[in-house]
């Protein structure tokens, strides 16, 4: 069986992946990369909407754990389908808000789903440390819708975090182009000239950068499952440095790494390439072919 880890789809539960169709309006691209390939070679291949996405109330949006839980929930789902006959071995690949889904899935696999044994991950252009990310954002003015919905999601999971604390007044008011449409937000947020943080609410101790730092312990992930982390080196939404320290992470606890760095390509540009390479990898790895490992190298 294989999990897609849905990346950003938007926050109307319209948006949600299972509210729409498998092809996207140019008839050509599907909402999972390469599942025709997955699919001729025999895998189930499932995905979740994550928790509040596509049914009432907000969803817990660039939350680790809770999008990780929400997988294996799926392919617990899945196995009990009739006639499918799903197993128990899971190979689990996703893009940006997906690529940090998988790798917290690999963290948590042993305690939450004892019954999968996870043959790899494949995390594409991971958004994986928020942290990082948010002082990131706070540079780049086209990235401030992902500041505000990425601070809204993780209020959701806390309630005791406040807002107003984070966001300025033209923050605040921004929040509501989430129910404008699927990703009306960061187009909204490019517009913006005031400011719309409070950067003093990520300093050292306070409550906000505590459970940012929470959201980012996705490590260990143990060494029996290997990675294969695809990047674009001019991606401006998940820079291809933050990838790099990921690595360097991994491979520092014994991690099995295998990268793959693409020259001039960006953000949404890294899935088309990942939906060949991914299904190949995955046939290694189910086939027990051991892993490269470019932690040396």
């Amino acid at each position: 069986m294989i999990i897609w880890a849905t990346g950003t789809a938007g926050f109307q539960d319209s948006c949600a992946p299972s509210r729409n169709g498998l092809y996207r309006l140019d008839g050509r691209s599907t909402r999972i990369p390469g599942i025709e390939r997955l699919l001729a070679r025999g895998y189930v291949v499932v995905a979740s909407d994550y928790q509040g996405s596509g049914t009432p109330g907000p969803t817990e949006y660039l939350q680790g754990a809770p999008q990780a839980m929400a997988s294996f929930d799926v392919a617990r789902a899945a196995r009990k389908f009739p006639y499918v006959n799903a197993g128990t071995d899971i190979g689990i690949y996703g893009f940006s808000q997906g690529g940090q889904t998988s790798l917290w899935a690999a963290h948590i696999a042993g305690e939450y789903a004892p019954e999968f044994r996870v043959v790899g991950i494949a995390p594409i252009a991971p958004a994986s440390r928020h942290l990082y990310l948010s002082f990131y954002d706070l540079d780049i003015p086209e990235n401030s819708g992902y500041f505000i919905s990425r601070m809204a999601g993780l209020q959701v999971g806390h309630p005791e975090l406040r807002l107003r604390n984070i966001l300025t007044e033209a923050g605040l008011e921004l929040l509501t182009a989430q129910s404008w449409g699927c990703y009306e937000l960061f187009g909204a947020g490019i517009a913006l000239e005031e400011p719309y943080a409070k950067p003093e609410a990520l300093e050292p101790g306070t409550p906000w950068r505590n459970r940012l730092e929470e959201n980012d312990e996705f490590l260990p992930i143990p060494v029996e499952i290997p990675v294969f982390m695809i990047q674009g080196d001019i991606d401006i939404d998940v820079p291809v440095e933050l990838t790099r320290e990921v690595n360097a992470d991994l491979c520092e606890q014994g991690n099995q790494l295998e990268y793959l760095e693409m020259s001039g390509i960006d953000h949404l540009e890294a899935v088309a390439p990942s939906a060949v390479v991914v299904p190949d990898w995955f046939d290694d790895r189910f086939s027990g072919v051991p892993a490269e490992n470019d932690c040396d190298s």
